[in-house]
């Protein structure tokens, strides 16, 4: 293996690294979007609701909401029971 070669290796390794509280929140994320799917009935179902794409859906069960996404379901759905089960985070909860 060249120098650069290993170099570049190293950087994509550590890249790759998350921190414990990105991990900690993408788990909370993920949770709450295949909770989402649970109560609406399907990724078909939800991606309807929302106006996306299924595969859109499906992505959210894999890595999750992201904070926008998560703001602007709780906004336009907020009588979807995931809420109470998710509260939304404080600022310093989410930092």
């Amino acid at each position: 293996m060249s120098i650069t070669c290993a170099i570049v290796a190293s950087i994509v390794i550590d890249n790759s690294k998350e921190t414990p509280m990105s991990k900690q929140s993408n788990v909370r994320a993920t949770a709450i979007a295949r909770d989402l799917v649970r109560e609406v009935g399907s990724q078909r179902k939800t991606a309807e609701l929302v106006g996306v794409k299924q595969p859109s859906v499906f992505a959210w069960t894999k890595n999750g909401l992201t904070a926008t996404r998560e703001n602007d379901l709780r906004f336009r759905f907020p009588e979807l029971r995931v809420w109470k089960r998710y509260p939304p985070l404080t600022s310093a909860e989410a930092n």
